[in-house]
Protein backbone atom coordinates (compact mmCIF):
# COMPACT_ATOMS: atom_id res chain seq x y z
CA UNK A 1 0.00 0.00 0.00
CA UNK A 2 1.56 3.30 -0.68
CA UNK A 3 1.86 6.20 1.75
CA UNK A 4 -1.18 8.01 0.01
CA UNK A 5 -3.87 5.11 0.53
CA UNK A 6 -2.24 4.52 3.48
CA UNK A 7 -3.14 8.02 5.25
CA UNK A 8 -6.11 7.61 3.29
CA UNK A 9 -6.75 3.95 5.35
CA UNK A 10 -5.84 5.41 8.80
CA UNK A 11 -8.05 8.80 8.94
CA UNK A 12 -10.74 7.62 10.85
CA UNK A 13 -12.92 10.14 9.26
CA UNK A 14 -13.53 7.43 6.02
CA UNK A 15 -13.69 4.28 8.65
CA UNK A 16 -17.13 3.80 7.87
CA UNK A 17 -17.27 4.11 4.10
CA UNK A 18 -13.77 2.85 3.09
CA UNK A 19 -13.58 -0.38 0.79
CA UNK A 20 -10.49 -2.32 -0.02
CA UNK A 21 -8.95 -2.81 -3.60
CA UNK A 22 -7.26 -6.27 -3.46
CA UNK A 23 -4.59 -6.58 -6.23
CA UNK A 24 -4.05 -9.84 -7.84
CA UNK A 25 -2.87 -12.57 -5.32
CA UNK A 26 -0.95 -16.38 -6.26
CA UNK A 27 1.08 -17.08 -3.23
CA UNK A 28 -1.37 -18.68 -0.76
CA UNK A 29 0.24 -17.34 2.46
CA UNK A 30 0.24 -13.78 0.93
CA UNK A 31 -3.60 -13.73 0.47
CA UNK A 32 -3.68 -15.49 3.93
CA UNK A 33 -2.23 -12.23 5.25
CA UNK A 34 -4.24 -9.79 3.00
CA UNK A 35 -6.87 -11.24 4.24
CA UNK A 36 -6.49 -10.76 7.90
CA UNK A 37 -5.32 -7.25 7.35
CA UNK A 38 -8.80 -6.78 6.00
CA UNK A 39 -10.23 -8.18 8.71
CA UNK A 40 -8.67 -6.04 11.21
CA UNK A 41 -9.31 -2.82 9.31
CA UNK A 42 -12.75 -3.71 9.72
CA UNK A 43 -13.95 -3.15 6.47
CA UNK A 44 -17.21 -4.69 4.98
CA UNK A 45 -16.54 -4.50 1.38
CA UNK A 46 -13.71 -5.56 -0.81
CA UNK A 47 -12.94 -5.96 -4.92
CA UNK A 48 -11.10 -8.82 -5.62
CA UNK A 49 -9.07 -10.52 -8.31
CA UNK A 50 -11.63 -13.07 -10.32
CA UNK A 51 -8.71 -15.90 -9.43
CA UNK A 52 -8.80 -15.04 -5.97
CA UNK A 53 -12.30 -15.19 -4.93
CA UNK A 54 -13.16 -18.97 -4.61
CA UNK A 55 -10.04 -18.36 -2.22
CA UNK A 56 -10.83 -15.13 -0.34
CA UNK A 57 -14.52 -16.76 0.07
CA UNK A 58 -13.91 -18.90 3.55
CA UNK A 59 -11.96 -16.43 4.86
CA UNK A 60 -14.59 -13.67 5.09
CA UNK A 61 -18.11 -16.10 5.08
CA UNK A 62 -20.04 -15.21 7.62
CA UNK A 63 -18.03 -12.36 8.56
CA UNK A 64 -20.53 -9.90 6.95
CA UNK A 65 -17.95 -8.55 4.31
CA UNK A 66 -18.95 -8.29 0.84
CA UNK A 67 -16.79 -9.69 -2.19
CA UNK A 68 -17.22 -8.25 -5.26
CA UNK A 69 -15.33 -9.57 -8.00
CA UNK A 70 -13.94 -6.77 -10.78
CA UNK A 71 -14.23 -7.11 -14.90
CA UNK A 72 -12.79 -4.63 -17.30
CA UNK A 73 -15.11 -4.57 -20.34
CA UNK A 74 -13.84 -3.25 -23.26
CA UNK A 75 -14.33 -5.77 -26.31
CA UNK A 76 -12.36 -6.44 -29.68
CA UNK A 77 -15.27 -8.41 -30.91
CA UNK A 78 -18.54 -7.63 -28.96
CA UNK A 79 -20.66 -10.59 -28.60
CA UNK A 80 -17.82 -13.02 -28.12
CA UNK A 81 -16.40 -11.14 -25.48
CA UNK A 82 -19.92 -10.62 -24.11
CA UNK A 83 -20.64 -14.02 -23.87
CA UNK A 84 -17.00 -14.79 -22.26
CA UNK A 85 -18.18 -12.06 -19.38
CA UNK A 86 -21.00 -14.10 -18.99
CA UNK A 87 -19.58 -17.13 -18.31
CA UNK A 88 -16.96 -15.93 -16.14
CA UNK A 89 -19.78 -14.09 -14.09
CA UNK A 90 -21.47 -16.95 -13.99
CA UNK A 91 -18.35 -19.21 -12.38
CA UNK A 92 -17.61 -16.40 -9.77
CA UNK A 93 -21.52 -15.76 -8.88
CA UNK A 94 -21.36 -19.67 -7.65
CA UNK A 95 -17.66 -19.70 -5.95
CA UNK A 96 -18.11 -16.88 -3.51
CA UNK A 97 -18.89 -13.57 -4.68
CA UNK A 98 -21.55 -11.16 -3.21
CA UNK A 99 -21.82 -8.97 -6.52
CA UNK A 100 -19.83 -8.19 -9.51
CA UNK A 101 -18.11 -4.83 -10.62
CA UNK A 102 -18.06 -4.47 -14.70
CA UNK A 103 -15.84 -1.40 -16.06
CA UNK A 104 -17.00 -0.03 -19.63
CA UNK A 105 -16.54 2.55 -21.58
CA UNK A 106 -19.45 4.99 -22.70
CA UNK A 107 -19.17 4.04 -26.51
CA UNK A 108 -19.72 0.42 -25.41
CA UNK A 109 -22.38 1.86 -22.53
CA UNK A 110 -26.01 1.50 -24.23
CA UNK A 111 -25.66 -2.07 -26.59
CA UNK A 112 -23.88 -3.39 -22.87
CA UNK A 113 -26.85 -2.90 -20.73
CA UNK A 114 -29.44 -3.72 -23.42
CA UNK A 115 -27.39 -7.05 -23.99
CA UNK A 116 -27.08 -7.52 -20.12
CA UNK A 117 -30.78 -6.66 -19.40
CA UNK A 118 -31.74 -10.04 -20.76
CA UNK A 119 -29.90 -12.63 -18.83
CA UNK A 120 -29.56 -10.40 -15.98
CA UNK A 121 -32.20 -11.75 -13.36
CA UNK A 122 -31.03 -14.92 -13.85
CA UNK A 123 -27.61 -14.46 -14.00
CA UNK A 124 -27.42 -12.14 -10.75
CA UNK A 125 -30.09 -13.83 -8.46
CA UNK A 126 -28.95 -12.47 -5.04
CA UNK A 127 -26.01 -11.37 -6.21
CA UNK A 128 -25.22 -6.96 -6.38
CA UNK A 129 -24.77 -5.62 -9.91
CA UNK A 130 -22.27 -2.35 -9.98
CA UNK A 131 -21.66 -0.63 -13.50
CA UNK A 132 -18.89 1.30 -13.44
CA UNK A 133 -17.32 4.42 -16.20
CA UNK A 134 -14.99 6.99 -15.77
CA UNK A 135 -17.07 10.14 -14.08
CA UNK A 136 -15.22 12.66 -17.04
CA UNK A 137 -16.99 10.00 -19.90
CA UNK A 138 -20.34 10.54 -18.28
CA UNK A 139 -22.68 13.18 -20.57
CA UNK A 140 -23.71 15.60 -17.45
CA UNK A 141 -26.54 17.08 -19.78
CA UNK A 142 -27.79 13.19 -20.78
CA UNK A 143 -28.43 12.27 -17.11
CA UNK A 144 -31.95 10.54 -17.38
CA UNK A 145 -31.13 8.44 -20.41
CA UNK A 146 -28.34 6.99 -18.44
CA UNK A 147 -29.98 6.49 -15.13
CA UNK A 148 -33.02 4.80 -17.20
CA UNK A 149 -30.38 2.37 -18.52
CA UNK A 150 -28.89 1.84 -15.14
CA UNK A 151 -32.76 1.05 -14.01
CA UNK A 152 -32.77 -0.97 -16.84
CA UNK A 153 -30.57 -3.60 -15.75
CA UNK A 154 -31.61 -3.12 -11.85
CA UNK A 155 -28.13 -2.27 -10.90
CA UNK A 156 -27.15 -2.19 -7.18
CA UNK A 157 -24.59 0.52 -7.39
CA UNK A 158 -23.41 3.15 -9.64
CA UNK A 159 -18.83 3.20 -9.39
CA UNK A 160 -17.31 5.82 -10.55
CA UNK A 161 -13.38 6.63 -11.38
CA UNK A 162 -11.45 9.12 -11.62
CA UNK A 163 -8.85 8.37 -14.15
CA UNK A 164 -7.66 11.51 -15.12
CA UNK A 165 -7.53 14.10 -12.57
CA UNK A 166 -6.24 17.99 -14.08
CA UNK A 167 -7.03 19.31 -10.44
CA UNK A 168 -8.00 23.11 -10.17
CA UNK A 169 -8.86 22.71 -13.97
CA UNK A 170 -11.35 19.64 -13.58
CA UNK A 171 -14.81 19.79 -13.36
CA UNK A 172 -14.91 17.13 -10.82
CA UNK A 173 -17.56 18.70 -8.45
CA UNK A 174 -19.49 20.09 -10.80
CA UNK A 175 -19.95 16.26 -12.44
CA UNK A 176 -20.28 14.84 -9.11
CA UNK A 177 -22.85 17.89 -8.21
CA UNK A 178 -24.94 17.27 -11.04
CA UNK A 179 -24.97 13.06 -10.93
CA UNK A 180 -26.07 13.84 -7.36
CA UNK A 181 -28.90 16.26 -8.36
CA UNK A 182 -29.97 14.30 -11.05
CA UNK A 183 -29.78 10.66 -9.21
CA UNK A 184 -32.74 8.88 -10.30
CA UNK A 185 -32.46 5.00 -9.48
CA UNK A 186 -32.62 3.09 -6.38
CA UNK A 187 -28.73 2.49 -6.04
CA UNK A 188 -26.04 3.10 -4.23
CA UNK A 189 -22.38 5.55 -5.00
CA UNK A 190 -19.23 3.78 -5.50
CA UNK A 191 -15.99 5.73 -5.91
CA UNK A 192 -13.31 3.62 -6.78
CA UNK A 193 -9.04 3.97 -6.81
CA UNK A 194 -9.95 8.01 -6.03
CA UNK A 195 -6.18 8.54 -3.87
CA UNK A 196 -6.49 11.95 -3.29
CA UNK A 197 -8.58 12.61 0.16
CA UNK A 198 -9.19 15.94 -0.81
CA UNK A 199 -11.40 14.20 -3.60
CA UNK A 200 -12.93 11.70 -0.98
CA UNK A 201 -14.37 14.87 1.36
CA UNK A 202 -15.69 16.75 -1.49
CA UNK A 203 -17.91 13.10 -2.36
CA UNK A 204 -18.35 12.62 1.26
CA UNK A 205 -19.98 16.27 1.60
CA UNK A 206 -21.88 16.67 -2.09
CA UNK A 207 -23.52 13.39 -0.83
CA UNK A 208 -24.33 14.35 2.67
CA UNK A 209 -25.68 17.69 1.66
CA UNK A 210 -27.51 16.06 -1.58
CA UNK A 211 -28.29 12.88 -1.58
CA UNK A 212 -28.63 11.77 2.32
CA UNK A 213 -30.21 9.12 1.67
CA UNK A 214 -27.46 7.06 -0.04
CA UNK A 215 -24.64 8.14 2.38
CA UNK A 216 -24.25 5.37 4.75
CA UNK A 217 -23.87 2.86 1.79
CA UNK A 218 -21.13 5.19 0.03
CA UNK A 219 -18.13 3.66 -0.75
CA UNK A 220 -14.47 3.97 -1.67
CA UNK A 221 -12.56 1.49 -2.90
CA UNK A 222 -8.61 1.95 -1.86
CA UNK A 223 -6.12 -0.22 -3.01
CA UNK A 224 -4.50 -2.52 -0.41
Amino acid sequence: MNKKNQDIVLDSNFDNQLAMWCNRVDDTNDLAGMADKIMQLNVDTISAYFENVSDLWPWFENKGIKIYTRFDFYPTKFESDFNDLIKKINVVCKTGASGVQIFLNMRNFDRFIDNLSVVRDDLFFNRDLSVCVDINDINVNNLSVFFEKLRAVSCNSLGITLNKDTKKKSDFMSRIYALLNEWDFDGVLHCINMEDKLRICQVMRLVETIKPEIYDDLRFFIEY
